[in-house]
């Protein structure tokens, strides 16, 4: 019997409820705190970040074996050749070596996402709202 009632009762308010269509007048960002992580590269860092220490190093070693080559205008171009391939090669064998030490960690920081808006309309004096992922520029609410 009182599932008869309950029946009755569910069957007639729906009965009397109505689906209408209304503009919305305003949307509001529903904006959710979501928590972050990224993954960032630690190689240290100091004043030697552009491999200075090995382009020098290279470059001199580089002079000091170039000059050891040919004999006047020629022992000068090897000088200089030397200097640059070794200012080159120290420069990468710093590179690497410094890669070699890197580290990752992970940062975890909170970033306001938006999650969607509420759609705001209003009918015979009273407000209605309905929640979704984008705007809209009307909503269906049922009136009774």
């Amino acid at each position: 019997m009182k599932k008869v009632i309950l029946f009755s009762l569910v069957v007639a308010s729906s009965v009397f409820a109505r689906s209408v269509t209304i503009d919305v007048s305003r949307h509001v960002p529903i904006y959710e705190t979501r928590e972050v992580t990224n993954t960032v590269e630690d190689c240290g860092s100091g004043f030697d970040d552009n491999n200075i220490l090995g382009t020098v190093v290279g470059g001199v070693a580089g002079g000091v074996i170039g000059n050891q080559f040919g004999g006047g205008s020629g022992k000068k171009l090897a000088t200089v050749a030397g200097a640059i391939g070794g200012g080159i090669a120290g420069n990468q064998v710093q590179k690497n070596v410094k890669n070699k030490n890197c580290t990752y960690k992970n940062i975890t920081s909170t970033k306001e996402v938006l999650t969607g808006y509420r759609n705001i309309g209003y009918y015979k004096g009273k407000e209605y709202s309905k929640v979704t992922l984008e705007k809209q520029p009307k909503i269906v609410i049922e009136v009774r």
